[in-house]
């Protein structure tokens, strides 16, 4: 009788930890996670990976609630293309071997697509998702936010998509890297809201810096965020991925040198200094709650790493096209 007693609690207790490791099995699986593998040569991979225990904190509901995209999953061509993300890492690294700028052009292509109509990249986290059957560069135009943006427009930009003041402040914080065409700046330098003098509150030392690369013969766009070729700044998809030999004048974001701390480390310290390059980035400190999380990241990059991922995975998950919507691209950049 002791003998079964002892073999039922056995079985018991073995079941228990099945039942246990499944869970645990389901719940990673259900979990969507971010890695940036460190690595000194790239500024974006240079955060450092985001653990199981961030999804687990505070923010697992709100995480639960971003990853809510109808069909989209985690590891969605697991059957069909198990090795369809190392695929596509590898083929991103080695791209970035060959064009380093490669980082904050894929951001602003993500950026550009997912807050327009998000029909196409992704950002890698969920799977799934199909391209549209036609381009928005027209809506793209009016619907983005312009680098001359301040503070009301840009707020009202982001919520209208469905972000707060935080989540607008960490993923501006994407502007750490990549290029701005001179043209975008200039008016700020020399001619700020048409009084033929420069912003006032840019930081006389910087002002000077930024003129020195960018003389005023360039003409002022408009607050359009796009170029007059539909190139859209910072960090141009075209001046980036393409081997063009055009020569225009163009400030690097992280200007100072690529950041030893990595993505987004010195971004936010330049602000509370009023060294930001964009008039729409130095506005993040003229509200009181976005100026709080500017010195919230500044004094904690980690917490703008972890914030950033949130949003971002927010960010590419708008308005996905799914099965049996859109279509599968026999090549990325033609209709098929």
């Amino acid at each position: 009788m002791d003998f079964m007693r002892k073999l039922s609690f056995s079985v018991f207790v073995l079941c228990v930890l099945i039942s246990l490791k499944k869970e645990n099995a389901e719940t990673k699986k259900n979990l969507p996670t971010i890695t940036w593998s460190p690595s000194s040569s790239a500024s974006i991979s240079a955060a450092p990976s985001i653990s199981r225990q961030m999804f687990l904190s505070s923010k697992t509901k709100k995480l639960q609630e971003v990853g809510d995209s109808g069909s989209l999953e985690y590891d969605f061509y697991r059957e069909s293309c198990p090795d369809a993300e190392k695929i596509i890492r590898s083929r991103v690294r080695r791209l970035y071997d060959v064009r380093s700028n490669i980082a904050p052009a894929l951001l602003r292509l993500v950026f550009h697509d997912c807050f327009i109509e998000a029909g196409g990249p992704f950002y890698p986290l969920q799977t799934g998702r199909r391209d549209s059957t036609q381009t928005f560069g027209e809506t793209a135009a009016f619907e983005l936010p312009s680098p001359q943006d301040d503070l009301p427009k840009t707020i009202a930009s982001f919520g209208s998509r469905g972000f707060d003041e935080r989540e607008t402040v960490s993923l501006l914080g994407a502007h750490s890297i990549g290029t701005i065409n001179c043209k975008f700046i200039v008016s700020r330098l020399y001619n700020f809201d048409e009084t033929d003098e420069p912003d006032p509150t840019l930081d006389t030392e910087f002002l000077n810096l930024l003129r020195s690369r960018c003389n005023d013969n360039h003409t002022s766009p408009s607050l359009s965020p796009s170029s007059a070729d539909g190139s859209p700044p910072p960090s141009s998809v075209e001046d980036s991925l393409s081997f063009s030999s055009t020569q225009e004048p163009k400030v690097e974001m992280d200007y100072e040198g690529r950041e030893s701390g990595g993505f987004g480390t010195l971004y936010y310290r330049r602000l509370l200094q009023a060294r930001g390059i964009l008039y729409v980035d130095q506005q993040l400190t003229a509200g009181e709650e976005t100026e709080t999380w500017v010195r919230a990241y500044a004094s904690d990059v980690s917490l703008f790493r972890r914030d950033f991922a949130i949003a971002m995975m927010k960010l590419s998950n708008l308005g996905v096209l799914t099965a049996p919507t859109g279509q599968v691209r026999i090549t990325c950049s033609k209709v098929s």
